[in-house]
Parts: C-alpha cells; sequence; structure tokens
C-alpha cells in the first residue's frame, strides 16, 4: 500500500487512542484541531531520523560522482560536487563500481561533497516519500513516533511504556525483513560481489 504522510499521521494517533483527523487538516495552517501542530511538528523531526535510524536497503540508492575542479577558498580538497537532490545522509564512498574500496579521503559541507579524487561511487540514504516506504516500515515508524508524542498528547505513562517495548519488537522485525529481502547488501567491500548496475552512468541520480 502506498501511504500519505496524513495517512500515517492517523496512524499514530491511532495508537495513542485519539480520534483520527481528516487527512486536508493536517497541511491546514488555519485548523483549530491542537493536536495537528504538535503532531506535524515531531512527525517531521523524526521522519529524518527514522530513514536514518538503520541503513534500510529500500532507501539506499547509488549514484557516480564526476566532481569538478574546486573553486571554493578551501584549498585542502582538490574537487567538488552537489551531491543528489534526495541525498539525506549514511553516505559511503567507494573508487570503484564493485565496492571493494572504501574511500575515507572526503567532507561534505552542505550539499557540497569535496574531494581528492575526481571519480567516486556513492552509496547513500535518500529522502524518500512516504508513498515508497515499505509496510514493515511504516509498522515500525508509527510506533516510533507515537511513543514519542505519546506524553505531549495523551500523557499516559502506562501506554508509553507498551508504546516503547511495541517499537523495539517492530524495529527488530522490520530490520529482518529488509535484510531478507536485499541480503547482499550485508556485503558491500565483498570484491567478489558485482556491481549490479546500480551505478548510474557518469551522473548523479
Amino acid at each position: 500500500m502506498a501511504y500519505t504522510s496524513a495517512q500515517i499521521k492517523n496512524l499514530i494517533l491511532m495508537e495513542i487512542s485519539h480520534e483520527t483527523i481528516a487527512d486536508a487538516e493536517f497541511s491546514n495552517p488555519t485548523t483549530t484541531n491542537t493536536d495537528v501542530p504538535i503532531l506535524n511538528a515531531k512527525y517531521n523531526l523524526l521522519l529524518p531520523s527514522g530513514l536514518l535510524y538503520h541503513p534500510w536497503t529500500f532507501a539506499k540508492k547509488y549514484a557516480t560522482l564526476d566532481l569538478v575542479d574546486n573553486t571554493t577558498a578551501d584549498t585542502r580538497w582538490k574537487y567538488m560536487v552537489t551531491l543528489p537532490i534526495d541525498f539525506l545522509g549514511g553516505a559511503y564512498l567507494y573508487q570503484n563500481e564493485q565496492r571493494s574500496f572504501v574511500f575515507p579521503g572526503y567532507e561534505i559541507i552542505g550539499n557540497v561533497l569535496f574531494s581528492n579524487i575526481n571519480k567516486l561511487y556513492l552509496a547513500y540514504t535518500a529522502n524518500l516519500a512516504e508513498a515508497s516506504w515499505p509496510n514493515y516500515y511504516v509498522d515500525w515508524f508509527k510506533t516510533f513516533v507515537a511513543a514519542s508524542v505519546n506524553s505531549l498528547l495523551n500523557g499516559d505513562v502506562q501506554r508509553e511504556g507498551i508504546l516503547r517495548n511495541n517499537e523495539t519488537q517492530l524495529f527488530h522485525t522490520a530490520k529482518a525483513i529488509d535484510g531478507k529481502l536485499n541480503p547482499n547488501e550485508s556485503l558491500p567491500t565483498n570484491p567478489f560481489i558485482a556491481s549490479r548496475g546500480i551505478f548510474g552512468g557518469g551522473s548523479i541520480a
């Protein structure tokens, strides 16, 4: 199922036994529902944290980086490149498509990567929209946020304990499912594993 952020927010409210809210209210700046700004703020804060919480294979992307001459005043690095627009974090850089050598010599400042190598291969966590999230991830993420927002909207200490316990179990389940779907990703530095066509042809994707 392809989820929207509003649908996931309502699943979060259900986790803390709150009434659901019309989807349009979550994007209504004049809403009178006091739950909306609190939930929106907490959701937006934890959304990138959830995707970076574990190296989820569904959020992993790859790009070939062709660096250009560094035009900044920082003379430590010869080359620079703008990162993909969906780059969230979790960067691993390699010097070949087989990912047999992790390259440590780089620095990321804002959305620009600096290095002394002019061709690199990047594996990273992408900032994926909710419609791309698999069910097992949504099951965990809604509980992850619910455990955090419960004290603000509910104040039920017993429920918070249950949510945090459930969140731990759901995280392990999601991690196990994610790993089984893409088992080769557990060996990113094995030189005998082919690149499997994951890198683009000379441009960031």
